[in-house]
């Protein structure tokens, strides 16, 4: 039935999938395979994921989380050997899943993300991209009537930030000037040139307002020690002149020269590497003629 429930999953026939891999999960349960209920409770939750059908909050909060808690659970505490690549697996793909469907499981997506980081199931890279994944969740969350109630911006714009430092951290300046540049458009700041060359970013709160021009000046510094530009002339280096390159001038010499022999024509020089195979060192009566030369 596992295998059934496979193909009908391959050729997307979801509905099938799904009660086929809800019966397996349940004989799973009863008999104490954690193993394989974890992966068909796993397998459940995306069926009714990837189904075109529109999805309720009580059904999803009812079956989908349920499914998806239980597999998560059995991977981590009953099957520890396999624990950290398959949990991750499955998280992963629900809350990506999860993101796809719209405004309505925006908090349910970022949640499921969220477990990842608080089960320590990736590492420093790992953590820098759940959290920027967090903060795409949110950002899809909109609100309701004209002050847009309900939506989750400044949350987005926080995990931004967060993803911000933790890209500054591993030395990726690239991906920190982009969530940064995220978390500020989320924040509704415009960064504007003065006349004195500063950018002019103003957030509400003094402190909020110091820790990301810190933030910025960090990400600045590390890019420019990224291009090969160091601080340790203390800021005079442009008073610094560049050494002078001294100009060679040489005449063309016109002069007829003689012919040069060509080396195209030129016999090809014999180079022994020595045998190919330890089989080509033997004569053709030692070689058995059952493997012919490949023991």
């Amino acid at each position: 039935m596992r295998r059934l429930a496979d193909y009908c999953f391959m050729l997307r026939d979801w509905k099938l999938a799904l009660s086929t891999y809800d019966i397996l999960r349940t004989d799973f349960q009863n008999d104490k395979a954690w193993r394989h209920y974890a992966g068909a409770a796993e397998m459940a939750a995306l069926s009714a994921l990837m189904a075109p059908t529109p999805l309720s909050a009580k059904s999803r909060s009812e079956n989908i989380d349920a499914w998806i808690e239980a597999a998560s659970y059995s991977y981590t505490d009953r099957q520890r050997s396999a624990a950290p690549y398959y949990a991750l697996r499955t998280l992963a793909l629900s809350f990506e899943l999860l993101r796809l469907r719209g405004s309505s499981a925006a908090d349910d997506a970022a949640r499921w993300a969220t477990r990842i980081l608080e089960t320590g199931l990736v590492g420093t890279i790992g953590t820098a991209l759940v959290t920027e994944r967090i903060s795409a969740c949110y950002s899809i969350r909109t609100g309701a009537g004209t002050y847009k109630l309900g939506s989750r911006k400044r949350k987005a714009a926080l995990w931004a930030v967060l993803a911000a430092e933790h890209w500054w951290r591993l030395e990726k300046s690239l991906q920190a000037e982009k969530c940064l540049d995220t978390a500020l458009r989320l924040y509704d700041v415009h960064v504007e040139s003065q006349s004195g060359g500063k950018d002019n970013v103003k957030l509400p709160f003094a402190d909020m307002q110091h820790f990301v021009d810190e933030l910025r000046q960090q990400i600045l510094s590390l890019r420019l020690a990224n291009q090969g530009y160091s601080g340790e002339d203390g800021g005079e280096g442009d008073d610094v002149q560049s050494p002078e390159v001294e100009e060679a001038t040489e005449t063309l010499d016109t002069s007829p020269r003689l012919h040069r022999k060509s080396l195209t024509g030129a016999a090809a020089l014999l180079i022994d590497g020595g045998p190919l195979s330890p089989a080509l060192e033997r004569g053709q009566e030692q070689i058995d003629p059952k493997t012919e030369g490949f023991e």
